[in-house]
């Protein structure tokens, strides 16, 4: 059964408070009639109030700790998995798709490798300390991810029975300590970036983008990516990525001692497993668009438009009710940052006026 969503370590009933203003804001794909209750499983956990309904679950919060030693780390020990029968075509039909883009010169997706999730563990290293979550993680693709969230947005024209079908042969009786691998496709980071003048930098993914396109977020959203030729490839480092999309996407030169973990989930949606986190930045918000202005790493962007809402609880909560859709785990990021900031009280109180 799938977990009862909630964004603090205590008090379900407030977090409710918080969320079901929040998800307003989502806009979840809407089931067709041929799968009328296709997104999140019908069970008593759910998080839900009255029709609006959720598709992220938090598996784990990270608290603070006293140690150096980070609350998550990842490790590759775990074959390749197989995709589905019924998406391995779909997986062989995009593969050729982009080669023929390839060849009549139009732009393509780069199938990089990515990595799997095949299960979840925890390990407590010192006696009274918070435990450590690993990720057990095994070798894929890009193009087998395009098949898994294809296939399992239920707003896709066409999609409705097939992946209503694909939901219930793999993901009923699921719960979210219960990983099914062979849809674990990718693992990512969603990394709020508050400036050292108090903004926190929002983003508009581009319209043209494989996964969400047009949706709104935090500062950075990345796939941990696979280089099997990397001497770490077999313990990839999610503050490494968070690191990496700072300097390829803004230009920002991030340590990572400046990460804060906030928690571990999944968007049942698109069965996207990510890690939620936030990083003061000693920059301003005038110093990283003056720095964008010159260029970056990587020399593309992700987004199409970058925001820089003042980081308080009223400002924030006026721009996410103005904007829209949202990216399930970037919400939960940028909610999770301003409870850790401003406590969770605060923030309960303020989304109750709001949904008055």
């Amino acid at each position: 059964m799938w977990k009862e969503v909630a964004l603090f370590a205590s008090g379900a009933a407030a977090a409710t408070a918080v969320f079901a203003w929040l998800r307003r804001r989502v806009s979840p794909p809407a089931a067709s009639d041929a799968s009328p209750k296709a997104i999140v499983p019908e069970t008593a956990e759910a998080f839900h109030v009255g029709d609006i309904r959720t598709s992220y679950f938090v598996t784990q919060f990270f608290e603070e700790r006293r140690d150096d030693v980070a609350p998550i780390e990842c490790i590759c020990d775990s074959p390749p998995v197989p995709l589905p029968e019924e998406l391995e075509p779909l997986r062989q039909s995009i593969e050729r798709e982009q080669e023929q883009a390839k060849r009549d010169g139009r732009s393509v997706f780069w199938n990089g490798g990515t990595y799997g999730l095949s299960r979840i563990s925890r390990r407590s290293a010192v006696a009274g300390e918070a435990s450590t979550l690993t990720l057990h993680l095994f070798p894929s693709d890009y193009f087998s991810y395009l098949a898994v969230i294809s296939e399992m947005d239920c707003s896709k024209p066409g999609a409705g029975a097939h992946a209503s079908a694909v939901r219930a042969k793999y993901l009923v009786q699921v719960d979210a300590e219960t990983v099914v691998p062979a849809l674990a496709r990718s693992v990512g980071v969603s990394t709020l970036i508050v400036t050292r003048d108090e903004r926190a930098l929002l983003t508009r993914r581009k319209n043209h983008l494989s996964c969400m396109p047009g949706f709104f977020s935090v500062s950075i959203n990345e796939a941990m990516t696979r280089d099997p030729n990397a001497p770490d490839h077999l313990t990839p480092d999610p503050a490494k990525t968070i690191v990496q999309g700072a300097l390829e996407e803004l230009g920002l030169t991030l340590d990572p001692s400046q990460i804060r973990f906030l928690s571990f989930g999944v968007d049942e949606t698109f069965y996207q497993w990510g890690i939620a986190s936030m990083a003061e930045v000693r920059e301003t918000a005038a110093e990283i668009r003056e720095g964008l202005s010159l260029g970056t790493k990587d020399g593309t962007f992700e987004n199409d438009a970058l925001y820089f809402a003042p980081f308080s609880i009223p400002d924030i909560l006026d721009f996410v009710r103005n904007n829209g859709p949202w990216v399930c785990g970037g919400l939960a990021a940028l909610t999770q940052a301003l409870v850790l900031r401003f406590g969770r009280e605060a923030v309960v109180s303020a989304a109750r006026a709001h949904r008055q």
